[in-house]
């Protein structure tokens, strides 16, 4: 038995875009929301704020992920009111595209092809109104850009998924423990996808090559929550640790294995 349709999330069309926002501080400006760099915030000054990206071309956008600083639960609230919107012209009060953001503990994460809205725009404005939030939100990474997928073969059950604490302890000689604390992050091991047909293959041997050891991208396990209760849960923001490795098997039909190491 297999988790459908792995999705991995590498051309984040915000990332070229001109950017502007209704307010930021200036000690966290709106270019941190597309640095991958997790702990460069953007923060803006009001609870209630918009993001704009002009992409200068219209573009397919297929996903929205939204996260924050790593080891930090989500800063947006539950209370608050977030919308994405689409449009071929610099206006929003009636947009062509518009839909109403869910978020979670790790962040906002949405496919628009799975709710029949998948569709090309140039400008494109994420709204939220975080008015019951105690503090003054901030964002670690956005990413607004479109997947590729593996059709006819998918990551297989088995995987392991850990949280990695690299914190350092000792014990003196009369029994004291100490401590030294470091970051935590989820890595996703012994992941596999068997005989897999030569066009994914290609192309998602493409997509390694591209992003390599060291660029990090999105990747969703189980985008259609077959097997877990939310996005963030299985969606990550990831790079391969180590190199993928591609096993033939017969003609053009190889298997690959690989791991991957939450980004922080």
């Amino acid at each position: 038995m297999t988790i459908t349709s792995i999705r991995f999330m590498g051309n984040n069309y915000a990332t070229a875009s001109t950017l502007s926002a209704s307010t930021e501080n200036s000690s966290y400006p709106i270019e941190n929301a597309v640095d991958t760099v997790r702990s460069r915030l953007y923060k803006p000054t009001s609870k209630v704020f918009w993001l704009d990206f002009d992409f200068g071309y219209q573009a397919s956008c297929t996903f929205l992920g939204i996260i924050g600083a790593k080891e930090e639960i989500f800063t947006i609230s539950d209370s608050a009111t977030i919308t994405i919107k689409g449009n071929n012209v610099a206006s929003f009060s009636s947009p062509a595209f518009e839909e109403t953001l869910t978020r979670s503990d790790d962040g906002i994460f949405a496919f628009f092809d799975d709710t029949g809205g998948a569709a090309s725009y140039r400008y494109w404005r994420i709204n939220v109104d975080d008015s019951s939030n105690p503090e003054i939100p901030s964002i670690g990474y956005v990413y607004l850009g479109d997947y590729i997928t593996i059709t006819e073969r998918n990551i297989n059950r088995g995987f392991t998924k850990r949280i990695v604490d690299n914190s350092i302890m000792s014990q003196a000689i009369n029994g004291t423990t100490y401590s030294q604390q470091f970051s935590r992050y989820t890595r996703f091991e012994n992941l596999g996808l068997g005989y897999m047909p030569a066009a994914d293959r290609r192309e998602l041997e493409q997509f390694m090559y591209d992003f390599g050891k060291y660029k990090p991208f999105f990747v969703s396990l189980d985008p259609d929550l077959d097997y877990s209760t939310e996005y963030g849960e299985l969606t990550k923001f990831c790079i391969f640790e180590g190199e993928p490795q591609l096993t033939n098997w017969t003609n053009d039909v190889y298997s690959m294995s690989f791991s991957l190491r939450e980004v922080i």
